[in-house]
């Protein structure tokens, strides 16, 4: 009979998904930095000066690059501010003057504020 352990299972779920989505960053590499750049359309330091700005414009992601970030339970805002991306050691600063910065393990913009199921302390 075999034991039911949801450690294993989420390891494995994870592993899987991190393999996945290192595939399809692979695939798409080079293009990020360009889509973040181009997302907003705001002249450099505007988006700072206004305050937070919602990272959810997922323009120029292919349908798998958002079945990964879904897979990810991306949300924009963490319940636990603890768990933000931006002190996670898979964030990616953003580039000067904008808000939203990336992710190492899923294409596309991320909010500093949120936060997705495979947080790990930097």
């Amino acid at each position: 009979m075999a034991v039911y352990d949801p450690l294993r299972r989420l390891f494995l779920r994870r592993a899987a998904l991190t393999g996945a989505g290192t595939v399809l960053l692979l695939a798409g590499c080079g293009r990020g930095d360009q889509q973040t750049a181009g997302q907003t359309g705001q002249a450099a330091g505007s988006a700072v000066a206004e305050g937070p700005r919602p990272c959810d414009d997922l323009t120029g992601l292919t349908p798998a690059q958002i079945q990964v970030r879904e897979a990810f339970e991306y949300v924009e805002l963490a319940e636990d501010p603890a768990l933000a991306c931006e002190v996670c050691e898979f964030w990616k600063e953003p580039a000067a003057g904008r808000y939203c910065g990336g992710c190492t393990l899923f294409a596309g913009p991320v909010n500093p504020q949120g936060s997705c199921n495979s947080f790990s302390e930097a």
